[in-house]
């Protein structure tokens, strides 16, 4: 798409930036949550010892969905709110509705952790729910 459009279409390019930018984010983050914050998570009724790094953890998990948030906000944006009736042909209609349901998925995603999982872990700990958007 890029390689054909992205002479004419320079929005695209930015849009493929973000898009690997976001890839790559994304397999970072969920490395993360596997290997360092379920296990804290799995260990908490065993010792109440590495509260204050699971703690962290949900911190800078959670500030991660912010910048995934920002991200898609900014792709959206230089995809044209995903109007897939702007689009150059059928290629760049399927990449536009793709973006739209992975941007609905991540949503989904950062919604259940904010908002239930990260909230059932502050509980547990006693510790004040986090402002989450």
């Amino acid at each position: 798409m890029v390689a054909r459009h992205g002479s004419t279409q320079p929005t695209l390019v930015g849009l493929q930036g973000d898009f690997l930018d976001l890839y790559g984010d994304l397999l970072d983050h969920i490395d993360q949550e596997e290997e360092v914050l379920f296990p804290f998570c799995a260990g908490l009724d065993a010792d109440a010892g590495p509260a204050d790094r699971v703690l962290e953890q949900l911190r800078m998990h959670e500030a991660a969905h912010s910048d995934v948030g920002e991200t898609l906000a900014r792709m959206r944006e230089m995809a044209g709110g995903y109007d897939s009736s702007a689009s150059l042909g059928t290629t760049h209609k399927v990449l536009l509705e793709s973006l739209q349901g992975l941007e609905q998925d991540l949503h989904q995603h950062i919604h259940e952790e904010n908002n239930v999982l990260f909230r059932r872990l502050r509980d547990e700990l006693g510790e004040p729910a986090a402002a989450t958007g």
